[in-house]
């Protein structure tokens, strides 16, 4: 749970073993049905005598305890965005000042609060984009903040400074990144129907 609401369920039998089929398909083993908790896919839970069958067949075979942590981390990084608040925003501002004071001297609170940061770095985690380099997106923030202080503009600021970042996480295995274009006028509409309000774009 989280603050109270639930985020997340699930049930695991220790004397089993959860398997899968990585492709997706149907599991040609006899077990307890069920559904894979983090990717969604069929699963079962066999006992631990069928494991080495189940191998045999190509079939992901993980215990309830690598069961239980890989949810964990999964559902945290998810809700990565909701769990960040104040008091984890000052820890890692006081991370990057052990190694850069000077970045953050210069930022908080001369040009962003320790709210609006939170705000740049929740904004961030929402769209599952690292933020392992707090000194490239306080510096991003800070720049853009000369300006506005429209969080979703600081994001946005930040974003573009973590390019290099964002499409190595996207690109396949040949090194090529796939998009979908849409036409010019297509996207001259979708522009001007962005309107940025208080906190939202």
């Amino acid at each position: 749970s989280l603050r109270g609401a639930e985020i997340a369920r699930g049930r695991v039998d220790p004397s089993r073993l959860l398997v899968m089929d990585p492709r997706g398909g149907e599991l040609a083993v006899d077990g307890i049905p069920t559904t894979d908790p983090v990717f969604g896919v069929p699963a079962a839970w066999i006992s631990v005598a069928d494991r080495e069958r189940a191998e045999s067949l190509g079939y992901t075979v993980v215990d309830a305890a690598s069961v239980v942590a890989t949810h964990l981390a999964e559902t945290i990084r998810r809700h990565a965005g909701e769990i960040l608040g104040r008091a984890e925003t000052n820890r890692l501002l006081d991370l990057v000042r052990s190694e850069a004071p000077g970045i953050v001297e210069e930022v908080v609170p001369n040009i962003l609060s320790v709210g609006e940061v939170e705000r740049v770095l929740a904004g961030l985690l929402r769209e599952q984009v690292p933020i392992r380099d707090l000194v490239t997106i306080l510096a991003a923030a800070a720049d853009a903040a000369r300006s506005t202080k429209e969080p979703a503009l600081l994001v946005e600021a930040a974003r573009h400074a973590l390019a290099r970042v964002i499409s190595q996480r996207h690109r396949a295995a040949d090194g090529a990144i796939h998009a979908v274009a849409v036409a010019p006028a297509t996207d001259a509409r979708l522009a001007e129907a962005v309107v940025v309000g208080p906190g939202r774009i």
